[in-house]
């Protein structure tokens, strides 16, 4: 859950230097389309964050490139849908292609979804 920065707390970043990653991989789960949904929908309204791509195909999207970009207009009825949005897979990737792939698109945060997990922080 994104919570809106309260008074007196720091932002550590700043969101037009923000491209933020959705990728969801594993099992299937219930309502992963209103968890994306949500995700996108805080990150831009929320915290002003309008760079967000969906990595298609689970971890294997990040080195064939599939992506979507996702905006609160693009992603405002899918939770009405089944599945995922952005398709998953299981297991076979290459961990360093995926590194690579995200410090050639300099991408600044990485949401995993199925199990949340947020890494942060500027490539570099």
């Amino acid at each position: 859950m994104l919570i809106k920065r309260q008074e007196g707390r720091r932002v550590y970043f700043k969101s037009d230097e923000v491209r933020a990653c959705i990728v969801t991989c594993g099992r299937l789960c219930p309502g992963i389309n209103t968890v994306i949904r949500e995700i996108v929908c805080g990150l831009n309204y929320k915290y002003g964050v309008d760079d967000i791509l969906g990595i298609e195909g689970g971890y294997r999207g990040f080195y064939s490139k599939n992506t979507l970009t996702l905006t609160p207009e693009f992603v405002n009825d899918i939770h009405k849908r089944g599945g995922t949005i952005l398709r998953t897979s299981r297991g076979g990737h290459d961990t360093n292609k995926i590194v690579d792939n995200i410090q050639d698109g300099n991408k600044s945060g990485l949401l995993l979804n199925s199990r949340i997990s947020i890494l942060s922080g500027r490539p570099g």
